[in-house]
């Protein structure tokens, strides 16, 4: 009983897909930046008072006013690549 139950575990820590710190690097900025965005929106378009806006660390500030809604953030050569092999195209029509 006991060599079957190990079996199966290692059964599914191999289908378990590890993940790079590229992934989540990438993951975790796009997270922050969906953050600022919405901050973003409230300030300009939630008419935030001068006040708050006085409060805010000016670093801060810039990051979030730099911030850019996920369509319209650069996206990586090969993310590009996958998503359109992932829409049906052919390698020849992805160019």
């Amino acid at each position: 009983m006991l060599f079957w139950i190990l079996k199966k575990i290692r059964r599914l820590l191999n289908q378990i897909r590890k993940v790079t710190l590229w992934e989540i690097n990438k993951f975790w900025s796009d997270y922050v930046e969906d953050i600022d965005y919405t901050e973003q929106d409230a300030i300009v378009n939630g008419h935030v008072s001068p006040s708050e806006i006085e409060t805010f660390d000016t670093d801060r500030w810039a990051q979030i006013m730099e911030a850019q809604s996920r369509k319209d953030r650069p996206i990586d050569a090969s993310e590009w690549a996958l998503s359109q092999l992932a829409q049906g195209k052919t390698r020849k029509e992805v160019k």
